[in-house]
């Protein structure tokens, strides 16, 4: 990520207002739709007029085969994950360009390199007042540093270890843990922490790298359907992936996968099936602006393989 991704970012966020009303900003796809409810039929109207006034506005950032994703209101900033470790100061320089001068909340879904790579960084250049990760499942160089940042900063992370409800300027966001204390081989994904940030009738839900194990944990919950999908482990198909779907009943479906690195074949092939439009990072920056009514989601800069 580079100064002019920060520019298109600083862009997209003076822009959020005008895509969530109906104009087309200049990129290369753009969709506002209404929101609906997991039948297909227009979701409750009954929205509060201070919710009206909110717009939650979602920077999936293209950092490689990694997640990094920044949420930003009039008056917050939360960032879910950090990609690699050369992303770590792009990533504090996009909060900035947000209109923010420090993130509410930082969440780490794990610890695996592409997730908390750029922690360190993002800890050491911007005030944060609360950090939540699931619990350490390894000791990396990358983990090892975002520890030591941690403490030369004198900042503490809360270990999420039962649903944790946080609101931040009318969205709320809902942080489930692991519920096995180990998964064998695939410990680092399946201590992938869920979470979902709703604001009225929208809501997006990162899963991070989530496998077959974790999925079955998730999927037994009642509070998954989302207007928007991050699909887990950047687009990799699992036996339980068909069964996520069909509870988040998503519009549309971010992926964030690389052309070196890409996503499974059956599962954009499931995705066309489902009638879910999907957005890939590796094409560029993806912002998503949700009002509680409607939703916006443009990619202002496509790449070719």
């Amino acid at each position: 990520m580079n100064n002019k991704k920060i520019c298109r970012l600083f862009l997209s966020t003076l822009l959020a207002g005008v895509l969530v009303t109906g104009l087309t900003a200049c990129g290369s796809v753009t969709n506002i739709n209404k929101a609906t409810g997991s039948t297909g039929t227009p979701a409750s109207t009954a929205v509060s007029s201070e919710i009206n006034d909110t717009i939650l506005t979602i920077n999936c950032f293209d950092v490689g085969k990694g997640d990094a994703f920044l949420l930003t209101t009039k008056n917050s900033a939360v960032m879910i994950d950090t990609g690699y470790k050369e992303n770590g100061e792009a990533l504090a320089e996009a909060v900035k360009a947000s209109g923010h001068d420090h993130l509410d909340m930082l969440i780490i879904s794990h610890f695996d390199k592409d997730h908390v790579g750029g922690a360190s960084k993002v800890v050491k250049n911007i005030p944060i007042d609360r950090i939540l990760t699931t619990r350490v499942t390894n000791d990396s160089k990358r983990t090892s540093k975002f520890l030591e940042n941690l403490e030369e900063q004198k900042k503490t992370h809360e270990v999420v270890s039962a649903d944790t409800e946080v609101i931040l300027d009318n969205v709320t966001y809902m942080i489930s843990a692991p519920e096995k204390s180990y998964y064998g081989e695939s410990e680092d994904n399946n201590s992938s922490l869920l979470v979902k940030a709703t604001l009225g009738d929208t809501s997006m839900l990162f899963t991070g790298d989530a496998e077959d194990e974790r999925l079955s944990e998730i999927i037994q919950r009642t509070d998954l359907s989302s207007t928007v999908l991050k699909l887990p482990h950047h687009g990799s198909y699992f036996l339980l992936l068909p069964d996520l779907i069909e509870k988040v009943n998503p519009r549309y479906a971010v992926i964030t996968s690389s052309f070196d690195k890409p996503e499974d074949d059956v599962t954009n092939t499931l995705l066309e099936s489902k009638g879910i439009t999907p957005y890939y990072t590796k094409n560029g920056d993806i912002t998503i602006t949700l009002t509680g009514e409607e939703i916006g989601v443009s990619q202002a800069h496509e790449k070719a393989a």
